[in-house]
């Protein structure tokens, strides 16, 4: 049986200090909502998976990273910059497939059909989470809140910038 295909509308990562998690929820069209709950370690072992499937263009194999990598930063803030930050995260009359309890995300499991893109897929305990194939904006954004809010809550965390080594524009101009 194929695994259900959800279109999701809104991606919230939050911080909850008294748990020490980062809470992903995610919001479908149809009014669902899906917690799942990060922590220190499930971070530290996810995000290298996360970079290595954003990473994957098939359209860039054959290039050198420089190029490889200033397409992924050319791609990825257009996925940010497309994003609706105007509207409020949804909350209220919604459903919960899963219980309004979060899941504790465990496994990061990185899944290579032989005629797509890579599929990163995050899990709990008993199997039950999301995959996502490598193109996926959720994947842009997840890394986005990730990052910055690793950051910002002090985890000592070194989250590996997968837009580091992209070639900056070059300031100097001919007059």
């Amino acid at each position: 049986m194929k695994p259900k295909t959800i279109e999701f509308s809104q991606v919230q990562i939050q911080y909850s200090p008294e748990e020490d998690r980062i809470m992903m929820r995610l919001n479908t069209k149809g009014d669902e909502q899906f917690i799942m709950a990060f922590t220190r370690k499930f971070v530290q072992t996810f995000w290298p998976a996360l970079v290595q499937v954003l990473s994957y263009d098939p359209n860039f194999v054959n290039y050198d990273t420089a190029t490889q990598q200033a397409a992924l930063a050319f791609q990825h803030q257009e996925v940010l910059d497309n994003a609706n930050y105007e509207q409020p995260f949804k909350m209220d009359n919604m459903q919960y497939p899963w219980g309004q309890t979060p899941l504790l995300a465990n496994k990061a499991v990185i899944k290579k059909p032989e005629e797509s893109l890579p599929i990163l897929g995050i899990y709990s305990a008993n199997n039950i989470g999301f995959e996502f194939p490598s193109n996926h904006n959720v994947l842009h954004y997840l890394y986005k809140g990730l990052s910055d809010l690793v950051n910002r809550i002090g985890w000592d965390i070194n989250l590996q910038n997968l837009l580091d080594n992209a070639p900056k524009p070059d300031k100097r101009h001919l007059n």
